[in-house]
C-alpha cells in the first residue's frame, strides 16, 4: 500500500511553488496525496517566517496535529521552509513531536529523508547550507490557470 502525505503551505508564493514541486516529487516516488490530514502517513508543513507570529502559529499547528498519532502511531511530521532554514536545530529542540526538519535548499530530498525515517532514524534534522545546489531538473507541472509566480 502506498504511503500518503498531506501538505500544509504557509506564507509566500515561493512556498506555493516549492509545495507543488514537493507534491510532484513525492508522487513520482509512489506517495499519494491524502484528501484529509487524518488519513496521511506524513504531514508536511512548508513554512514561512516573514511575519512575526508565523512561528507561533506553526508551533500551535504542530501541537494540534499530534492528535493524529493516536489514529496512526506511525505518523511522521515533517517541517521545512524558511522557519526551519533559519533556526532548524533550535526549532527541532524547542518543538516536541517533529520527526523531520528540512531546509529550503534540500526539500527535493524529502523522498530520501522519508526512507531514512522508515528504516531506522526516529527523527532527523536535515539542513543544507545556502551554498548547496538545488537540481535544475525539479518537476513542476501546475494545474493552475496562472502558471507563473511573480
Amino acid at each position: 500500500m502506498n504511503k500518503k502525505f498531506f501538505l500544509f503551505t504557509y506564507g509566500c508564493q515561493m512556498n506555493e511553488f516549492d509545495s507543488e514541486v514537493i507534491r510532484q516529487l513525492l508522487s513520482q516516488q509512489g506517495y499519494v496525496e491524502a484528501k484529509h490530514e487524518m488519513d496521511a502517513d506524513y504531514l508536511i508543513l512548508n513554512t514561512c517566517s516573514i511575519r512575526e507570529n508565523a512561528v507561533t502559529r506553526i508551533i500551535g499547528r504542530i501541537n494540534e496535529l499530534q492528535k493524529y498519532r493516536k489514529l496512526n502511531p506511525g505518523l511522521k511530521i515533517a517541517v521545512g521552509g524558511c522557519v526551519t532554514q533559519h533556526d532548524g536545530e533550535k526549532f527541532a529542540k524547542k518543538v516536541v513531536g517533529i520527526d523531520l526538519v528540512f531546509g529550503t535548499s534540500n526539500f527535493y530530498r524529502l523522498p530520501e529523508f522519508f526512507l531514512q525515517l522508515e528504516s531506522s532514524n526516529p527523527s532527523l534534522v536535515c539542513l543544507a547550507d545556502s551554498s548547496s545546489p538545488i537540481p535544475d531538473a525539479l518537476p513542476f507541472n501546475t494545474k493552475s490557470r496562472h502558471p507563473a509566480f511573480l
